[in-house]
C-alpha cells in the first residue's frame, strides 16, 4: 500500500523499543485506508479526524487533513511533543490529557505525505457535544470542582510557558464515568522560549499574523457561560453551580 519503505519518520512519545513490531503501528500500515472511510470516526475539525483503532479501543489515530481553512497548526511531531508535556502536567492535577504514543509521517502511493498521531483515546464527552446533544452530566459531577481543576491546569501550563491556544468546547471534556476534565487537541499549541514574547501572537509560514483567544478568555466563557448557563437550566443546581 505504502511502498517498500512507508516509514519516512516515526517520533516515539512513549519509552519502547521495538517500534517497527509494534502492532499497532502494523494496523496503521494495513488498515489505514479502510480506518479513514469507515465509521469509526469519532470526531472531526478544521485539520484532522480523529478514528478509533479497531484492535485496541483505548487508542485511537488522529489522520491530518487539508479540509478547513485554518491559519496555523503544528506538525504532527510538534503536537505529539507538547501533548507528552502537557500530560506529564496533569497526572498531579486529576486533569486527563491523551498520552501520544507515536508520530508518523508516511508517504500514499501517490507521493503525498501523509501525517498521524497515534495516541490513548480519552472515553469523554466534550462540552460542546453535551450541549449539542443535551446529554447527562455523571451524577457525582461537581461543576465548580471542575472548572477549579481545570483553571490550575491551565496556570500550570502558562507557568511552563505551554499555551494551548485552541481551548474552546469541543477540545475541553468531560470523562464519561468520572466527570474530571479532560483536555485534547494541542495542534495550535505552543512553548515559549522567550517570555517577552506574545503567545497568543505568531506568524504563519505564509506570512500572515494570527491571532489567537487568550485560554483564559476561552476558558471563562465554556465553563462560568456556556456550561454553567446549561447544566443550570438542565438541572437547576443540583451540581454545585
Amino acid at each position: 500500500m505504502f511502498g517498500e519503505n512507508p516509514f519516512k519518520k516515526i517520533v516515539n512519545h512513549q519509552e519502547k523499543n521495538d517500534v517497527e513490531n509494534d502492532p499497532v503501528i502494523k494496523e496503521l500500515i494495513d488498515k489505514i485506508y479502510e480506518i479513514a472511510h469507515s465509521e469509526n470516526s469519532i470526531g472531526k475539525g478544521m485539520t484532522a479526524e480523529v478514528f478509533i483503532s479497531k484492535t485496541n479501543p483505548d487508542v485511537c489515530y488522529k489522520i491530518m487533513h487539508n479540509d478547513g481553512d485554518y491559519k496555523f497548526r503544528h506538525s504532527v511531531y510538534d503536537e505529539g511533543e507538547l501533548l507528552a508535556k502537557a500530560e506529564k502536567i496533569s497526572r498531579n492535577l486529576g486533569v486527563k490529557v491523551p498520552k501520544p504514543y507515536y508520530s508518523i509521517l508516511t508517504k500514499r502511493e501517490d507521493g503525498n505525505e501523509f501525517e498521524v498521531l497515534v495516541m490513548e483515546r480519552l472515553h469523554s464527552t466534550s462540552i460542546k457535544d453535551l450541549m449539542a446533544d443535551d446529554l447527562d452530566v455523571p451524577e457525582n459531577f461537581d461543576f465548580k470542582q471542575f472548572a477549579s481543576m481545570l483553571e490550575e491546569f491551565f496556570s500550570k501550563l502558562h507557568e511552563q510557558n505551554i499555551y494551548h491556544r485552541d481551548a474552546h468546547g469541543g477540545n475541553i471534556m468531560i470523562e464519561n464515568e468520572t466527570g474530571v476534565p479532560c483536555v485534547i487537541d494541542f495542534g495550535a499549541s505552543i512553548e515559549m522560549q522567550l517570555h517577552n514574547e506574545d503567545p497568543y501572537h505568531q506568524i504563519n509560514s505564509q506570512g500572515e499574523t494570527v491571532i489567537f483567544t487568550p485560554d483564559e478568555h476561552k476558558i471563562r466563557q465554556e465553563l462560568r457561560v456556556n456550561l454553567r448557563g446549561h447544566l443550570f437550566k438542565k438541572y437547576g443546581n443540583k451540581h454545585n453551580l
